[in-house]
């Protein structure tokens, strides 16, 4: 059979196999095994690297799906010389890893991580922007959206805060009600941009501006929202933020 997907992890396995998780268009997510791969010539070798998008020809054997063809339809090289960027679209690999499973295929969620790291790699958009808009985005797709409309408590009030925990968002005068220490500031900026990131077609999602302030509360709000709901950390967002000392 033949798929398309996008390699999330790439593992060297023996002395030139490896273990590919890809996201795919049709399966989910899932495991192929890429024997021969690492070695010199192999006609997968490329295909068998971490963030490649590509056509696979798998079959199954022994419960493995092997890869038997493999062509690349997208490498995003300009990526590879980005470390910041780079590692922006690894953690986008981890934390698709971590809501995708084989049982559920959804085209958005590929058409997302495509539109993300072909978002990084081409450098028109700010990184935080697109990190903040895929985190919101694949959190919704993976059924975790957010209440943003008004204060979830009184209803009328305008949304001043945002709790990371209950994924709802406050006025002032209700946030004092609440009793909730995971309540994040949002300014009228926010609220539009994090309602625009819902709402939006995936490939208009990033289209939006910020001022400083208002980038650097989406960017904490978004991310401690990913943290929260999946209670997990994520060792590529550690060495992001490693980066930024």
């Amino acid at each position: 059979m033949t798929v398309r997907g996008l390699v999330l992890r790439a593992r060297d396995l023996k002395e030139s196999d490896r273990l590919l998780t890809v996201l795919t268009d049709s399966m989910g997510k899932q495991i192929f095994l890429a024997k021969g791969a690492r070695r010199k010539g192999s006609r997968i070798r490329s295909a068998s690297q971490l963030l490649t998008y590509n056509e696979f020809s798998v079959f199954e054997y022994k419960n493995w799906m092997h890869v038997d063809e493999a062509e690349t339809l997208e490498a995003f090289f300009c990526l590879r010389g980005d470390l910041d960027r780079l590692s922006v679209a690894s953690y986008f690999c981890e934390l698709l890893e971590a809501v995708t499973d084989s049982d559920s295929v959804d085209p958005e969620v590929l058409q997302l991580a495509l539109n993300s790291v072909y978002a990084l790699s081409d450098g028109s958009r700010d990184a935080r922007i697109v990190k903040s808009g895929f985190e919101l985005r694949i959190m919704c797709l993976a059924g975790y959206e957010p209440m943003i409309g008004s204060c979830s408590v009184c209803i009328s009030g305008t949304p001043d805060f945002f709790s990371v925990q209950k994924g709802v968002a406050c006025c002032s005068t209700c946030a004092r009600q609440l009793g909730d220490n995971t309540l994040r500031p949002i300014d009228p900026a926010v609220h539009a941009a994090m309602h625009h990131i819902i709402e939006s077609p995936v490939k208009k999602i990033f289209s939006f501006r910020m001022t400083e302030p208002s980038l650097k509360l989406l960017s904490n709000i978004t991310e401690a929202y990913v943290i929260s709901q999946l209670e997990r950390s994520f060792d590529t967002l550690d060495f992001i933020k490693g980066l930024q000392i």
